[in-house]
């Protein structure tokens, strides 16, 4: 089954793996890589609390190089789990900071379990990773204890320098030269602490008015991807028949900067001066996706392509091929080369239009390609219903599984601490609702698995919003635990079922009856756990409980009709 996801915090980054940026035409920042900057630049690095006398893991620190550090984690008895990373002394305090500021509060254990390197639940000796060399520098531990809560612990240390008093210098080979990407191999040499990569175009430069001055000047400042070790790595996504440009320097640890180098490379051909011809495949249709192929011809230079619904067409006033091809040029990126993949996302049962849109060597319009495709129609025109189970839970886990009835095509679920739906405003099945329509994710097909790091004695709660065939919003599903105790709400579904359960409370037998054929009774724990199921084949039956313990319990009818659950106190 798909994994199931949690809404915690929507923050989940991979810290210190930036993506490796080499332009310099900074295009709109990420939110993530606004967080991060902000954090760089504050370096605070006084917000960690005083050591403690007895940490619930002791973090041994054994080697300090300039990227990495060799540390040892010993968890106390009352650890579940604990997670680690490594960065810059208070960025992560930093980092939570910057993201209260956009209202999204969280713990720096929450952080901190959420970017984490790796975790472990016994005595682990590991390299720790995603240090910068000379840098005051933490290793962050997030323990989780037996008690359902979490511990920040840290060790503090700065980390080993590189390079000396020399002359810097690199040495710089761009290679394997393709129409849309290359390799660039850079190897400092012993007295460089660090260096600065650039690539570029004439092009670029002339727009914002740089020159090898320029260059210069912006090597000197602070904001850009500072580089410390050897780096060989393809540069993706280029144009083809395009020359660029790779600028570097390095500096020594004074600061001293080398000789401003300067690599041009030109980029190989695509296409002819022939007709451009793309093939379009489009196949495989499900509710929701379709896959796509894009082959062009070998006098394809690039290619736009466009795949949407008629209504798209429509609010853009684009009723000929011309008004495709003028849109696709003004708006769209160039493609090169064949593609492939799924386009997913899409609305069950509708039409879509895809367009693949060439141009040769010369930039000649060549033939134009059309394809269209329709997703599936699922579900019925009933009430859509989905079942929500949950089992075994524990003080951090529990498992769920999403089961749907033949009436169901698509539905929305919510998994979420009830802290955090009131952190997001999400208190309200029209506020659920509404995040849906701008954030959620349909799902097709039951689903279940296990959540997992909850927090102990934390409400849980699980939502089902399920949809037919017609986009008609069916019954609302709502299951309630709290972390080490189990089950403590469930909604009474019914679904054009007339259920009768008495008495109740009741110590030895309950009756159920109802005006539909009952096909069997459930009977679970606030646990999750089936305790006793009964086949019936009637319109009632008597259910002897003489074995049940005290305690609430949940008992769900299965009729011809539809599901009901009725909760049943046993004395």
């Amino acid at each position: 089954m798909k994994k199931l996801s949690v809404l915690m915090l929507s923050l989940v980054m991979t810290f210190g793996a930036m993506a490796q940026n080499f332009s310099l035409v900074k295009g709109e920042k990420t939110f993530e890589q606004k967080a991060i900057e902000y954090a760089k630049q504050k370096k605070s690095g006084v917000h960690h609390q005083a050591p403690k006398t007895n940490p619930s893991v002791a973090i041994t620190v054994n080697d300090i190089q300039a990227a990495t550090v060799n540390a040892t984690f010993t968890p106390s008895e009352n650890v579940v789990k604990y997670y680690f990373c490594g960065t810059e002394t208070g960025m992560i305090e930093d980092l939570v900071e910057f993201y209260a500021m956009f209202g999204m509060e969280m713990t720096v254990a929450e952080y901190v379990t959420y970017v984490a390197q790796d975790s472990a639940t016994a005595e682990l000796t590991v390299d720790v990773e995603g240090f910068t060399p000379n840098t005051a520098s933490s290793i962050y531990v997030s323990a989780l204890l037996n008690d359902g809560t979490y511990e920040v612990v840290t060790a503090d240390f700065t980390t080993a320098s590189i390079g000396g008093p020399g002359a810097a210098a690199l040495t710089i080979n761009v290679y394997d030269i393709a129409e849309t990407s290359a390799f660039i191999s850079i190897t400092p040499n012993d007295q460089s602490a660090y260096y600065g990569l650039i690539l570029t175009t004439q092009e670029e430069l002339d727009g914002l008015g740089y020159n090898n001055d320029s260059i210069i000047a912006f090597f000197n400042g602070t904001e850009y991807q500072k580089y410390y070790f050897d780096l060989d790595e393809e540069m993706p996504g280029l144009d083809p028949s395009t020359t660029y440009l790779v600028f570097a320097m390095a500096f020594n640890v004074d600061g001293v900067a080398s000789e401003l180098y300067q690599i041009p490379f030109t980029t190989l051909s695509y296409g002819g001066e022939g007709l451009a011809e793309v093939a379009m495949t489009v196949s495989n249709p499900t509710a929701s996706s379709f896959d796509v192929s894009f082959v062009p011809n070998n006098q394809t230079n690039y290619y736009y392509y466009i795949i949407a619904d008629q209504s798209f067409y429509n609010e853009l006033n684009l009723s000929s091929t011309d008004d495709v091809v003028a849109w696709a040029q003004a708006n769209q990126e160039k493609n090169f080369g064949e593609l492939e993949g799924t386009v997913g996302d899409l609305d069950m049962g509708t039409e879509y239009i895809c367009y693949a849109i060439p141009f040769n060597a010369n930039n000649e319009l060549g033939t134009v390609a059309t394809a269209t495709i329709s997703t599936l129609t699922l579900g019925g025109t009933g009430v859509a219903e989905v079942e929500i189970i949950v089992e075994n839970v524990t003080t951090t886990t529990f498992d769920v599984a999403f089961e749907m009835n033949e009436e169901t095509a698509y539905y929305y679920y919510l998994i979420a601490e009830e802290s955090i739906l009131e952190q997001y405003g999400l208190t309200t099945q029209e506020a659920i609702l509404e995040y849906f329509a701008q954030n959620g994710e349909k799902s097709y097909e039951n689903l279940g698995g296990t959540i997992s790091d909850c927090a102990n004695g934390s409400l849980m709660k699980v939502y089902t919003f399920a949809y037919n065939g017609n986009n008609e919003l069916g019954t609302v599903n709502l299951v309630e635990l709290v972390m080490g105790e189990g089950v403590v709400g469930l909604n009474d579904v019914m679904t054009n079922v007339d259920v009768n359960i008495y008495p109740n409370p009741a110590s030895n037998f309950i009756n159920v009856s109802s005006l539909s054929i009952i096909d069997r009774v459930q009977i679970t724990n606030v646990l999750g756990q089936v305790v006793m199921v009964k086949e019936i084949g009637a319109n009632g039956a008597n259910i002897n409980i003489e074995n049940l313990e005290s305690g609430n319990y949940f008992v769900t009818i299965y009729s011809n009709e539809g599901v009901a659950t009725k909760k049943l106190l046993v004395k």
